[in-house]
């Protein structure tokens, strides 16, 4: 009995330690708190509802574009080395770099490529709809010798063999349908879309045959708000919307909003006294009195007067209390403005309140968040799109990607004029200091400060010059040695003639040492 005891597992003491009063029904079953439950949001399973609200309320609509055009609405700035060819220039060889004129002049071609694409716009376009329905998708229109195969598209897209980069096409999450995965464990995408089918409505119903399957590659996908594995197989592969979390928050706000608005209609209330109205009604004279009070509402109306009876008749208004409520209402934008993360100068376009109040530090920690979604979100789609305008044999680079490329985001905090004077000026001396110490060439600040569209605050270095420089600075001294004016026999000769070569002196006899002066005594050496 014994050892059967001891090879029992030990019971676990549980313990559930809260306050609980038995009076007041605290942490009880009776409890108010208890009454309270999480209600778990419904799957985006249909676009139906993410969508009037979004095309209903202005808030909503704001809430998803604000973040989408700030995102875009600086866009970026394009640098690339192209080390093959530049403006068909054959004289360059495949090792030399481009100037730094070259780069920014490569640059702005790509960004005109990307702006005859619309990609800017499209980008915009699909950020808006993922974070309405909760996904999106940019399809490349890119050309990789599929010709007329309608079954091409089916296929990966290879970039070896790109021929051109013709339109850039938005879907949202409902135009398209997830048709197979990535099945292979093994594989970084295992779980993921493989291969998506168009829907029909998305396009009126009229699609080429064989042409609604779609390999992912020829997609850039945008999607809504982060989302788990088991969400989204529950919204059929897409993310979750934002309106998932806030919907209830724009209900309250708006019903709010119009609350007030049929609270104002009431704002002064008519008031209409009159002796014996309770007697008149209850004798069947009712019909008297409401002729009385439509007589005194037209008065009011056309004659700007209330005709009264001196001594059985007043008439006065009565204001609707609305104290309080404008507090009220900041606290329903205050709560929006955390659900969304923006600052409400931005989501609801008010003036900041309080004394020496400029919203400045709330639009900055708003900047500082989206400059944050650009480089983990935002760039790597970037790059791909970038990488396919190089592809692109009709494009800038003529189907040769750079060895040296990347591109920038632009600031989103513009300045006014006085603080971009201010910059230059700053500017101005840092440069003069790198001129003074050589550190930068005066092409170099040139060309990156005004050598682009507009003034850039950053320096480019000319590797290719430095590189040139460097190399001539290593070959000159070993000139310099070889011709030795002195070992040559170059003397230099006065002002306005030649200098001349002259035979070095003859050799002349060792001299005797001198002779001790017989004359003078010897000196003991002691």
């Amino acid at each position: 009995m014994a050892n059967a005891n001891e090879n029992q597992t030990p019971l676990i003491e549980v313990k559930t330690d809260a306050w609980e009063n038995i009076t007041t029904a605290l942490g009880t079953s009776r409890d108010k708190r208890t009454g309270g439950r999480v209600i778990r949001a419904a799957p985006n399973v249909t676009y139906k509802e993410n969508e009037d609200l979004y095309y209903s309320s202005d808030l909503a609509a704001t809430a998803a574009e604000l973040p989408a055009r700030e995102m875009v609405r600086a866009w970026i700035t394009v640098k690339a080395n192209d080390q093959t060819t530049i403006d068909d220039d054959s004289s360059r060889t495949e090792t030399e770099e481009a100037s730094t004129e070259e780069k920014v002049s490569l640059g702005n071609k790509i960004l005109n490529r990307l702006e005859e694409l619309e990609a800017q716009a499209k980008v915009f376009e699909s950020i808006v709809w993922a974070r309405v329905f909760g996904g999106s998708m940019l399809f490349l229109g890119v050309d990789d010798e599929g010709g007329d195969n309608p079954e091409a598209l089916a296929e990966p897209l290879d970039d070896s063999r790109i021929q051109s980069f013709d339109h850039i096409t938005v879907f949202d999450r409902w135009d398209l349908n997830i048709h197979k995965r990535y099945q292979d464990p093994r594989e970084d995408k295992f779980g993921q879309p493989e291969l998506y089918r168009i829907v029909p409505t998305a396009t009126d119903g009229e699609i080429a045959p064989g042409t609604d399957l779609i390999h992912e590659t020829r997609f850039i996908r945008f999607d809504g708000a982060l989302t788990n594995r088991r969400r989204m197989r529950e919204n059929g592969g897409w993310a979750d919307s934002i309106y998932a979390r806030t919907q209830d928050l724009i209900r309250d706000f708006d019903i709010a909003w119009h609350g007030i608005a049929n609270l104002l209609q009431d704002f002064s209330q008519a008031v209409f006294k009159m002796r014996g109205l309770r007697d008149a009604i209850l004798s069947d004279k009712d019909d008297l009195v409401l002729r009385r009070m439509t007589l005194i509402d037209q008065c009011r109306a056309s004659m700007r007067a209330v005709p009264l009876d001196a001594e059985d008749e007043d008439f006065d208004r009565k204001a609707t209390p609305v104290s309080g409520m404008p507090e009220l209402m900041d606290r329903f934008a205050l709560r929006m403005s955390a659900a969304f993360r923006m600052p409400a100068t931005l989501l609801f376009g008010q003036s900041p309140a309080g004394m020496q109040a400029t919203g400045a530090s709330d639009i900055r920690f708003f900047y500082d968040q989206i400059s944050a979604q650009q480089e983990s979100t935002l760039r790597p789609k970037l790059e791909r799109l970038i990488k396919l305008v190089m592809l692109d044999k009709s494009g800038p680079t003529k189907g040769s990607e750079p060895d040296d490329w990347s591109f920038s985001f632009n600031p989103l905090f513009q300045l006014t004029e006085l603080e971009q004077a201010d910059l230059r000026l700053k500017n101005a001396q840092t440069d003069q200091i790198y001129l003074t110490e050589s550190v930068v060439s005066e092409e170099e600040v040139a060309f990156s400060h005004f050598g682009g569209d507009k003034y850039s605050s950053e320096i480019v270095l000319d590797i290719e010059k430095r590189n040139e420089d460097k190399l001539a600075d290593d070959v000159e001294p070993e000139i310099m040695q070889v011709i030795d004016p002195a070992a040559a026999g170059v003397f230099p000769s006065p002002v306005g003639q030649p200098a001349e070569v002259q035979a070095p002196a003859a050799a002349q006899p060792p001299q005797p040492p001198p002779q001790p002066n017989s004359n003078e005594p010897e000196q003991d050496e002691t």
